[in-house]
């Protein structure tokens, strides 16, 4: 897909969240669009997002644990792609504990 589809991705995901706050997958959907351009601290922050409001409100991560397995391989990824990889590592770890 070209870069000009994952950047409308982004607008429409955006309008999306701002309607719809609570509609989580809507982070990681982001989240992908901004890995897709590069833009890993913008994905990290959306899934630390999605991972803060699963803790918060489902106590936990295994209500939704589709989407915050997701959540944790995708940071995993930015941390990589940052060089961050100790981080890295904790959220693959934490994927694995889901999985």
């Amino acid at each position: 897909m070209e870069k000009k589809y994952y950047a409308k991705a982004i607008e429409v995901y955006t309008e999306a969240i701002e309607t719809k706050r609570d509609f989580i997958v809507l982070y990681t959907n982001r989240a992908l669009a901004y890995i897709k351009l590069e833009k890993y601290e913008e994905a990290m922050k959306d899934c630390t997002k999605l991972l803060d409001y699963c803790d918060c409100f489902e106590d936990g991560y295994m209500k939704s644990k589709n989407l915050t397995f997701k959540a944790f391989l995708r940071r995993a990824h930015c941390q990589k792609e940052l060089k961050n990889y100790e981080e890295a590592l904790k959220d693959v770890e934490e994927a694995l504990l889901i999985d």
